[in-house]
């Protein structure tokens, strides 16, 4: 009741202010309820019926998952990226869907203005992870954030000619904003506004209403690799676009659409312009999307008139961004009209030029080359349940096309015998004993039964070296069974119906046919039995044994295994007539060592095929290239005898094969191609004249990942080239590369948090699915200064300067306030920064709360009690996801409390010029230290109080020489010491060096490194590491910042005492969510280790190289496809350890140089910042890796490009500490100020200017590190 009077009282006050305002909020009601009503019913079909669970934006992740493989079929989808740069080169890929059939069309325009394009109608063949849609491959990687588009083929000209090339292309897109759906996010209002002023009719409202399209977009990047007619792979950035739309079937002359993505060349923010024909007009509407995620929606207007569209033309628009109209003027010039729904335009946006590209829509029928209903004949439907499986079935029944029946070779030769006319070649006839056949033998075989079953024992219990032996055992003892009597009946009759009553004198080929051979994902060509001319009835049932204990060899067992597969996949058995060959061979339809399209290459060999799979002989290369229009012609012949001489030429009497026999062969495989819907190698073989196609297989190498896929696959969006991205401070626990599941989990749990924190207080917009904080490139993290300064905008008590000096140690001019108002698009009042100020103390406290109740909870060891399911397991792990995330937000939460205390010092320290000077710096690095409860600096007190109780021992010795392992056990069990040990690695044993990162095993995981520390200190006989702390009115007195009296009696009541406690709680909130990290991380040990026993990884640590979401599919799926990226990415990733980058990056980060220049002078200087203070003369230790830290002598200045709390059991070894990354209020700062340890941070290329031996002056007074003649005296 109350709030209808408040609605009539809003009523009345609008048509008092405002006399049309009562029409406008009678066209909102009407338009809400019409809308609303539309897109539920809309989305209800679209998705079968399922509830929408839309929170923001379009749709949630499950809902672009749902309309992947669940989209009503009645439904026309489109989906397209636009990929453009500013220098002109433009990329587009798009696809329109209708049930099982779509249209792909790629199309490019290079920076000299050619354009190519290719269009193609196929039918989608679904596997487990992929939909293979001929030449165009689109994959969801992460629904909402990630798309893979790889396309191979030919490109045609339509710049005029009939030039043509070839292309690879291999992209990832990924988001940079929320999808945003303009029907709905636009403002209602703003379209009431728009009806009421032109008084529109309600039939034609409802008309306009539900006739739109219903269709989101949403913001990214393309990156990724293009190779135009093997010129070589170009890596290239683009801003892209995706726009995903759905529209009626029924409809044929429905609305038009058209929309115009614009990027301004020297503004960060993109503009997308929509305008709709819908009844008699042309509304015109979109938005400003900003780098932070910030989305404005444009005032709705009428567009401008159709007679201008083949010439530039003006559209106006505006948008209101608090409270203020800023108005758009934008110029649009037609540049290239490739198709009437697609045109590359120029803009100028109020004078200043950018660049884009059109896309138009019409909800109408699209035009297929094939028949919608003839198309299901291609769709095998695999997953059918079968209630009568035969033992022996014919090639062609129905059947054989099921590779879970007659395995990968079996199904592919029945699919070619359904071709046999239409490619004019011989598939030889034949029948296939089924996997049930092979199931059923073993169950009637206990001692084979009991020989397999000790292979998996093997793996189980990771005994690698008896599997040789075991499987030798199981082959052995398969060749021994005898086949049943009931498949030896109907495989008789088999025999008889393919080959009649003289079966006996036919001349068999008996091939095996094993479950996963030969699919789009793996292959094992080669490597199982095949038996030729096989005569007569006991010969067969042998060769038939024979094939199937080929399935336990040690080469197809391993083979498996290391490609996650079951050790034993059933095995089917194809019998075949024998084609008696008088040259044989293989064709692969892309080249296997470039991966080209556009060559085909063939090897041939007088005889029988199987030499050339096996590889056991030389055999003659020919090289085919073909055109677009699929003109053959043959390029080069390599011989058997000259194949090492790639340059001699070898005449067509030299080759086996001759080139009319080769051209024929080449025309059959294109055609095995277009149905297989991509690359294919196939087995052939010649005999009298006629071909004889033997086997096709997709190849599954071409549509892979190159390695610089790879290097760049989780390469984060820029969308401005001004944003400041850097190392520092997530340098400390994460200082070279991360694993991918580090990443996917600590990645976007500190991006999460940042997302949350700042979303609480509204201190800045974020996007829900796009990174905002942390950014990842060449799988080294990085964090965007430009987020975190624009949040400073939003802070009474902080600033841009202060805010870079705590993270890098050093102000950046170039990261302007200016650029940061751009990059967030406004600033804040001061009022409304005061507000937020009071909600993030309010936020912080409860934060804290959070971080005591998780304390006590970690207490209890068994968090995640470590089933041996493997999808329990990660049932218990995805549940404490959002622990480690909760976690993370409190922990940042701690983090900002201890800056904004750290930076009110800074504030007073600063003065009225508010500058900081190395005395500001100094004077505040005191001011931090004798902080009390800081949980790593308590780690080397801990150790000393070990060492020294271990010391006074007489078993100092014993302990000194035994191994590490023994040194564990022995201070686990030990009365004396075992008691602090323990108490140790309850505190502290969730930590090491590099804690952040899964991969690497904590303290009380692998104690190695930590017992390696104990004895180190034990060694020198370091027990006493603390200095006597100066007290705060001691420290306050000797400032050399000017202060007035009240402000010393300030710092000396409060100001200090709060500053130091919230660095103390900064480290408390990190280390508990470490602990909670380490929970998860030995989780994710234990169910790597299960992976290994059940033959779904061959290693533990190649899980760590997967996402959480591929190790879920790799459960769920054992994809060979998963495995074999994994190792790929393990292998990159030790590449990309060589690479460095500079601290600071403006735009996407590029790798150094490898080398840096030492200077050759007796003496030189490298400057950086003071954290604190101290003058110590001694002997340079350079430790680039945690390794080398036996290097260090009692003594030493250590300098090394980061510390975090693995490297704090060497601090009491060392007289002072110089790091390259850092800041005031990083660890080994934090640390070195409790132990009273000169130290400067924030010192560029120090590991590569200073070289171990060096004796060096270290002022953490001034921030210097000066390389001087004098020579020491070490202690070793």
């Amino acid at each position: 009741m109350i709030e209808i009077l408040l609605a009539i009282i809003i009523v009345c006050i609008i048509c008092l202010i405002h006399p049309s305002g009562l029409t406008q909020f009678v066209y909102f009601v009407i338009i809400r309820i019409h809308r609303s009503k539309w897109r539920h019913n809309f989305i209800k079909r679209l998705l079968k019926g399922k509830p929408h669970l839309t929170t923001k934006g379009f749709c949630t992740v499950q809902e672009e998952i749902d309309l992947i493989d669940n989209v009503d079929k009645t439904l026309t989808d489109r989906i397209s990226f636009c990929g453009f740069h500013e220098d002109g080169t433009m990329i587009t890929f798009s696809q329109v869907k209708v049930a099982n059939v779509k249209k792909n069309r790629v199309t490019f325009r290079n920076s000299s203005k050619e354009i190519f394009v290719w269009e193609d109608d196929v039918i989608e063949q679904k596997t487990v992870n992929k939909v293979f849609t001929g030449k165009m491959n689109l994959t969801v990687l992460e629904p909402m954030r990630k798309w893979r588009i790889i396309f191979q083929g030919f490109l045609k000209s339509v710049s005029g000619g009939e030039k043509s090339v070839y292309a690879n292309i291999s992209v990832l897109w990924q988001c940079s904003s929320d999808p945003y759906e303009c029907a709905q996010n636009n403002t209602l209002w703003s379209f009431a506004k728009f009806s009421a002023e032109r008084l529109i009719d309600y039939n034609q409202l409802k008309k306009m209403i539900t006739g739109q399209t219903f269709r989101f977009d949403q913001w990214g990047e393309l990156c990724g690799t293009l190779d135009i007619d093997q010129s070589g792979e170009n890596f290239f950035r683009f801003t892209s676009p995706r726009s995903r739309s759905f529209s009626k079937l029924s409809e044929r002359d429905g609305n038009t659409r058209t929309i115009h993505y614009i990027k301004l060349k020297d503004k960060c923010w993109m503009l997308m312009l929509m305008k709709d024909y819908l009844c008699d007009f042309k509304i015109l509407s979109g938005y400003i999307a900003y780098p932070n995620g910030e989305i404005w929606p444009l005032t709705l207007k009428d567009g401008a008139s159709d007679s201008t569209v083949n010439k530039p033309f003006m559209e106006e628009t505006a948008f209101t961004q608090d409270g203020e109209c800023k108005v758009l003027k934008i110029l649009i010039q037609i540049d290239e009209k490739v198709f009437a729904d697609e045109t590359f335009k120029r803009y100028h946006v109020n004078d200043e030029a950018a660049f884009g590209c059109q896309l138009t829509e019409e909800t109408k029928h699209v035009v297929f080359k094939m028949n919608l209903e003839t198309s299901a004949i291609h769709k095998y439907a695999y997953d059918e349940e079968v209630s009568n499986i035969p033992l022996v079935i014919s090639m062609k029944d129905s059947l054989c096309k099921r590779p879970d029946l007659v395995g990968g070779k079996g199904a592919s030769l029945s699919k070619l015998l359904d071709m046999e006319d239409d490619l004019g070649v011989i598939i030889p006839i034949g029948f296939c004993v089924t996997t049930k056949a092979y199931i059923e033998h073993i169950r009637e075989n206990k001692e084979l039964s009991c020989s397999i079953e000790s292979i998996h024992y093997c793996i189980r219990n990771k005994q690698i070296e008896q599997l040789l032996k075991c499987c030798e055992n199981a082959t052995q003892c398969m060749a021994r069974t005898r086949m049943s009597d009931v498949t030896q009946a109907i495989l008789m009759d088999q025999l008889h119906t393919h080959f009649g009553s003289g079966y006996e004198n036919e001349c068999l080929a008996v091939r095996s046919s094993a479950v996963g051979e030969d699919g789009l994902e793996s292959s094992s060509a080669g490597q199982m039995e095949t038996i030729l001319n096989v005569k007569g009835y006991d010969s067969i049932i042998q060769a038939i044994l024979k094939c199937w204990a080929s399935s336990l060899s040690f080469n197809i067992v391993e083979y498996r295994r290391q490609y996650g597969q079951r050790l034993t996949e059933p095995m089917a058995v194809v019998v075949q007539k024998m084609i008696k060959s008088e040259v044989s061979g293989v064709l692969f339809t892309a080249d296997p060592l470039t991966n080209k399209g556009s060559t085909i290459v063939i090897n041939a060999f007088p005889g029988l095929g199987e030499v050339v799979v096996s590889g056991k002989s030389n055999i003659d290369t020919i090289f085919i290239t073909r055109t677009l229009d699929q003109h053959l012609d043959i390029r080069k012949r390599v011989s058997a005898e000259n194949k090492h001489d790639g340059d001699k030429c070898t005449y067509e009497q030299d080759i086996c094969l001759q080139d009319e026999m080769a051209l024929k062969i080449c025309q059959v495989a294109i055609l095995i191609e277009v149905q297989f819907g991509g690359h294919v190698d196939i087995e052939w073989a010649v005999a009298k004249r006629c071909v004889y196609i033997l086997q096709a297989r997709p190849i599954i190498s071409v549509a892979g990942e190159t390695d610089e896929d790879l290097m760049h696959e989780f390469d984060t969006p820029v969308t401005d080239s001004k944003e400041c991205l850097t190392t520092g401070n997530i340098g400390e626990m994460l200082p070279d590369i991360a694993t991918p599941l580090t990443i996917d989990l600590f990645g976007r749990a500190v991006d999460l948090a940042t997302k949350i924190m700042h979303g609480c207080s509204r201190a800045l917009r974020y996007s829900t699915y796009a990174s905002m904080l942390v950014r990842t490139f060449y799988y080294r993290m990085f964090i965007s200064l430009s987020v975190i300064c624009s949040m400073s905008i939003s802070s009474l008590v902080s600033d841009k300067s202060k805010v870079e000096m705590f993270i890098m140690g050093e102000t950046l001019p170039e990261n302007s306030v200016q650029n940061l108002i751009s990059f967030r698009g406004r600033k804040p009042s001061r009022f409304s920064r005061l507000i937020r100020l009071l909600k993030a103390r309010f936020e912080t406290r409860r934060a804290e709360k959070i971080l005591r109740s998780y304390e006590i909870i970690l207490q209890d060891t068994r968090i995640i009690h470590h089933s041996t399911d493997l999808n329990d397991l990660m049932e218990e792990i995805e549940s404490n996801h959002e622990h480690y995330f909760k976690l993370w937000t409190a922990a940042m939460y701690q983090n900002a409390e201890s800056a904004i205390g750290s930076a009110i010092l800074m504030s007073v320290l600063c003065g009225k010029l508010n500058k900081i000077t190395p005395d500001v710096s100094a004077d505040l690095a005191s001011l931090l230290s004798n902080c009390k409860n800081v949980y790593s600096a308590d780690v080397p007190t801990m150790l000393a109080d070990l060492a020294k109780i271990i010391d006074e021992s007489n078993q100092k010795d014993y302990f000194l020489h035994l191994s590490a392992e023994e040194s564990h056990a022995f201070l686990i069990s030990s009365d004396i010491f075992g008691e602090k040990y323990r108490l140790f690695l309850e505190r502290h044993g969730h930590r090491c060096v590099r804690e952040a990162d899964f991969l690497e095993l904590s303290w009380a995981m692998d104690p190695k490194k930590l017992i390696q520390s104990l004895k180190a200190l034990i060694s020198h006989g370091i027990f006493n590491i603390r200095t006597e702390p100066q007290t705060t009115k001691e420290i306050v007195e000797n400032l050399r910042s000017p202060l007035t009296s009240f402000q010393k009696f300030l710092f000396r009541s409060f100001l200090v005492s709060v500053a130091r406690k919230g660095v103390a709680k900064r480290e408390w909130g990190k280390s508990l969510a470490i602990k909670m990290g380490d929970v998860l991380k030995q989780a994710y040990w234990k169910l790597a280790d299960l992976m290994v026993q059940e033959s779904r990884l061959p290693e533990q640590d190649l899980l760590f190289f997967l996402t959480h979401r591929e190790i879920k599919t790799l459960i769920e799926t054992r994809s060979p496809e998963l495995v074999r990226k994994s190792r790929k990415r393990r292998n990159i990733s030790q590449s990309l350890l060589l690479y460095s980058f500079k601290k600071v990056n403006y735009g996407a980060p590029i790798p150094l140089p490898m080398d840096v220049e030492r200077s050759g002078s007796p003496t030189f200087e490298g400057q950086g910042m003071p954290v604190s203070r101290g003058i110590v003369t001694g002997r340079a230790c350079v430790i680039k890796d945690i390794s080398e830290v036996g290097q260090i002598h009692k003594g030493d200045i250590l300098i090394c490009m980061f510390t975090d709390v693995g490297w704090t059991p060497y601090f009491p070894l060392l007289s002072g500490l110089v790091t390259e990354i850092g800041g005031l209020l990083s660890h080994g700062a934090v640390v070195a100020r409790e132990f009273g340890l000169p130290c400067v941070v924030c010192m560029s290329n120090a590991t590569k200017l200073f070289k171990t031996g060096d004796i060096v002056k270290l002022n953490a007074t001034e921030g210097s590190l000066c390389k001087i003649e004098r020579k020491l005296k070490i202690s070793k």
